[in-house]
């Protein structure tokens, strides 16, 4: 039998048995025929000339077969082995763009879930102010009013007994017709320009605290109406009390300069020049050019400085 042919179909040259695969065949050598060649590698070179030229051939082509079938077993391995690492870094690239995209989605589902609750407390919120009115606001004011009433009524305590008794002696020279002339009076105190100038005023100066309570009723998902309303009703204490310190400053000054001749003097021009027509603001950048010399005295110190 030709030993090649035997080694290419993978069958033995010692017993002509056939196998799947050369490794199989080679571990049949080894195991099968192992012994076979010992027992001719005892016997005399000169009796055995042929037949150990023949297993010489034999084993070569035994080792041709053996290393092929290595080479291709290595072959197989190499690739096997390439392609298992090729296949762990995809699976590990998948994993990663897997744990990305969980990730991600994670992130979302989070961010989601925060939206929902922020909506729902929000919804929450609302549907419990319509049901309660401004119940909620006026008990989280509640701290906050009693710590300015306690200011109100602590800094202001001299200026309402005074105002008490200026109003109780109003009250016993009030007649039958009095009424119609508090009626006549706000009027005139509606129209008067002072007045309004002082209110204005008095506003500006309390615009910092009514934009606070403002903001804080806004927020607490108060209507804009309401909310202005409510600013004012919480504010109109500061507002009336810097309305009346100008007219106490008016009214303080005007004790000093009525007797005042210099005074009576610019009075009297800039009347003069109202019943002519002419505007108050045009009438006072009129006269006050004329009196400024009058008053050098009043910035000597200054000058001298």
């Amino acid at each position: 039998m030709n030993a090649i042919s035997a080694v290419k179909s993978n069958v033995c040259h010692k017993c002509d048995k056939s196998f799947g695969r050369r490794y199989n065949l080679r571990r049949h050598i080894e195991n099968v025929h192992a012994e076979e060649e010992i027992k001719v590698e005892d016997l005399d070179v000169d009796n055995s000339e042929p037949d150990f030229k023949k297993r010489r051939f034999e084993d070569s082509e035994i080792e041709n077969c053996r290393t092929e079938s290595t080479q291709d077993e290595d072959e197989d391995f190499d690739e096997d082995y390439s392609k298992s690492e090729t296949e762990v870094k995809d699976d590990k690239l998948s994993d990663e763009d897997e744990l990305f995209e969980d990730s991600e989605i994670e992130n979302c589902e989070a961010e989601s879930l925060k939206n929902d609750d922020e909506d729902f407390e929000e919804g929450y919120s609302e549907s419990e102010t319509e049901a309660e009115g401004d119940e909620f606001s006026d008990k989280d004011e509640s701290f906050e009013d009693s710590e300015i009433d306690n200011y109100e009524a602590e800094s202001s305590q001299n200026e309402r007994k005074d105002f008490e008794e200026g109003y109780s002696e109003f009250e016993t020279e009030v007649e039958d017709d009095e009424l119609s002339d508090e009626d006549e009076s706000s009027s005139e105190l509606e129209d008067n320009v002072a007045y309004q100038d002082w209110l204005e005023d008095a506003k500006d100066a309390t615009e910092e605290m009514w934009s606070e309570k403002y903001e804080k009723y806004v927020n607490g998902c108060m209507g804009e109406d309401q909310a202005n309303e409510k600013a004012n009703r919480k504010t109109l204490w500061a507002v009336k009390r810097c309305f009346f310190n100008n007219y106490k400053d008016f009214l303080s000054s005007y004790l000093h300069l009525k007797d005042n001749d210099t005074h009576q003097e610019i009075v009297e021009d800039l009347e003069e020049k109202i019943n002519k027509g002419t505007e108050v603001n045009t009438a006072l950048n009129r006269i006050m050019p004329k009196h400024q010399p009058k008053f050098d005295g009043l910035f000597q110190d200054l000058e001298e400085d």
